[in-house]
């Protein structure tokens, strides 16, 4: 609602206005001798973009807002205020920590780095990154996933932004969902009957590049099985999250949970910046590749007359958006297959392989079994 509330719609380009494109650049007459840039808008671009009902064509760069900006504004000061109101519940400090209390803390921080430094603490620690690295993308990225792969394939309102923040409402409880489910499971059946069942995210990562390779036979059908196997991947994650402090406990002694977790649990940051990182990549080197592809099934003087440059700045095109998947399939020869649902293929499998090695640090955490001297003194 708030995104609906906030998003304006860009200016298009007069009708009879002159375009020209300058070294992949689009331009159009803005009066008076002045050329505004402009951008070549597809009607999967305006439906990402929360505009489905706009016609296709030129419009003016920089006009129009999705509402994002202006969403997030109101949100953080709303949070703000929240805080800030919460805050005035806050009662004084506790009283200065003794010597006997100060000495004790510090016999803890020698046996931290000891914890540490044991094949437990590593196994765990490469479990909760790996499990991170498999899961965040999902979870951050759940709406640039949708749309890469089903913009083109289903009608526009099923990935207009107002069905796409709805889904990612449900992949963050989803992820709710896996923590409150599963931890009451560790405590009846036990922690590695916990950890098997958060194996099955493996199948659940491993099934999307399927779903959307068959996307282009049922691209509906292939939506609806997306987002279910999307929000498993989160919920087995939120168990991995909620069992850690317990496999610490399990491991290390239960005096222990509050120096060891942290340290094991602050992993999770690496992981996000490295699996961000690498799949920013490989989402541009696929783009890249897949723009090739169509380019080769593109006339060459079609090409140039369309985009005002030769084959050869390619690559130019891609990096600043001129030429991208949409624009090159209009131009290409009808029954030209769209390569939008397998963007993501190389990146959901490299997922998959980092689900499984989650899966195998965890087991040897618990295979290794508690160190001898975890039992509380």
């Amino acid at each position: 609602k708030a995104l609906e509330a906030f998003r304006t719609a860009p200016t298009a380009a007069a009708a009879d206005a002159a375009a020209k494109t300058v070294d992949g650049a689009r331009f159009v007459d803005a009066g008076g001798g002045e050329w505004a840039a402009a951008v070549l808008a597809t009607p999967t671009d305006l439906a990402a973009a929360g505009q489905p009902s706009l016609d296709a064509g030129l419009y003016l760069l920089g006009t129009g807002s999705t509402g994002v900006v202006e969403t997030a504004l109101a949100l953080g000061l709303a949070q703000a205020a929240v805080t800030g109101v919460f805050s005035l519940a806050l009662g004084p400090p506790p009283p200065p920590v003794s010597a006997a209390a100060d000495a004790s803390s510090l016999e803890k921080k020698s046996g931290l780095a000891e914890a540490m430094a044991t094949p437990q603490g590593a196994a765990l620690s490469a479990g909760i990154f790996f499990a991170g690295f498999t899961s965040l993308p999902l979870m951050l990225n759940s709406r640039m996933l949708l749309q890469d792969c089903f913009s083109p394939l289903v009608a526009p309102e099923l990935v207009a932004p107002a069905a796409v923040a709805s889904f990612v409402g449900y992949v963050s409880l989803a992820n709710s969902a896996g923590r409150v489910a599963i931890g009451p499971l560790s405590d009846a059946a036990g922690l590695r009957a916990a950890y098997a069942l958060c194996a099955l995210q493996i199948p659940a990562v491993l099934s999307l590049p399927a779903i959307a390779g068959n996307a282009p036979a049922d691209p509906e059908k292939a939506l609806a099985l997306w987002k279910v196997a999307t929000c498993a991947v989160p919920a087995f994650y939120g168990g991995y999250v909620v069992l850690l402090a317990p496999a610490v406990a399990r491991t290390f002694g239960s005096r222990r949970v509050g120096s060891v977790f942290p340290r094991i649990f602050a992993v999770l940051n690496l992981s996000n910046l490295a699996s961000s990182t690498v799949i920013g990549r490989q989402r541009e080197a696929a783009m890249e590749a897949a723009a090739t592809d169509l380019a080769g099934f593109v006339d060459d003087a079609v090409f140039l007359e369309h985009f005002g440059t030769a084959k050869t700045d390619l690559a130019r095109l891609v990096a600043v958006k001129t030429c991208t998947i949409p624009s090159l399939l209009a131009i290409a020869p009808a029954g030209t297959p769209d390569p939008s649902p397998l963007i993501h293929h190389d990146t959901l499998h490299l997922l998959g392989w980092t689900s499984a090695l989650a899966v195998a640090c965890h087991a040897g955490a618990l295979w290794l079994g508690p160190r001898p001297t975890a039992a509380p003194r």
